[in-house]
């Protein structure tokens, strides 16, 4: 196996610009047309791939083929600690009735593909899919097999990529609590995960939902804070992003 191209993988995880590249080379190894990576923690879904079908996938994204197609949850399923092939999970006739390969995939030239699944102890489901054209037929047993010995480290390097996000994120957040700041530290979905310096007045600013969910008392302030919250997840910063606070008594 290329020591150099599993440096690569682990160097990834803390340089997430190298990861097209990456898959460029598990592409080649294996004589694919390309590779994809998603990183899903609901409602969130960040994504990247190689050049060759990036733009194929964009539109699998954007347009939401992404959300209907059952491909990553047969991976889940399954759970197989291995990349499956499409035949793994389902017969020739289901992917012939399959509305995502027959009206997507295929008139892309796509819909054969080598895919696994990580569930990382962050909460983040891992894909990673290497993409053949429909043109050239599946993946061969051998291929899959090169892909599987490199799944652990594609495995160690999408954990180690994940936390050290968490531990980004808590890292900003103790820097402002020994400033003194109150600081909550939320998901992307804006539930709180961490919270510090948070005092009896706060509660004069802050109301709390259910499963920590976390909003304002003050209206406007609110639907500030929900827009921000929104427009980071969509990779949108045009949002007002700080803004006053008033408490419940219009202070």
């Amino acid at each position: 196996m290329d020591t150099d191209l599993i440096d690569r993988i682990y160097e990834a995880s803390v340089v997430p610009e190298l990861w097209p590249d990456v898959l460029d080379e598990l592409s080649e190894l294996t004589d694919a047309r390309g590779g994809l990576l998603f990183a899903v923690q609901d409602p969130v879904l960040n994504w990247t791939a190689s050049d060759s079908v990036h733009d194929a996938f964009e539109s699998y994204v954007v347009d939401g083929w992404f959300r209907r197609c059952g491909r990553r949850i047969c991976m889940f399923k399954h759970a197989h600690s291995a990349f499956l092939r499409e035949h793994d999970y389902w017969s020739e006739e289901e992917l012939e009735n399959n509305e995502i390969y027959r009206d997507f995939f295929r008139p892309r030239d796509l819909g054969y593909s080598a895919g696994t699944g990580l569930a990382i102890p962050t909460g983040d489901n891992i894909v990673f899919s290497i993409e053949q054209s429909y043109s050239n037929g599946p993946l061969e047993s051998a291929q899959v097999a090169l892909l599987n010995e490199l799944r652990p480290h594609l495995a160690r390097s999408a954990m180690v990529a994940a936390r050290l996000g968490l531990k980004s994120a808590r890292g900003a957040s103790e820097t402002l609590a020994k400033l003194g700041v109150p600081t909550i530290l939320l998901k992307a979905d804006g539930t709180a995960i961490d919270i510090s310096n948070f005092t009896d007045d706060m509660t004069h600013h802050i109301v709390w939902g259910g499963n920590n969910s976390v909003g304002l008392k003050d209206p406007v302030a609110n639907d500030l804070l929900q827009a921000a919250i929104s427009s980071l997840t969509a990779g949108n910063q045009a949002s007002v992003q700080s803004f006053p606070v008033r408490d419940d008594g219009d202070q």
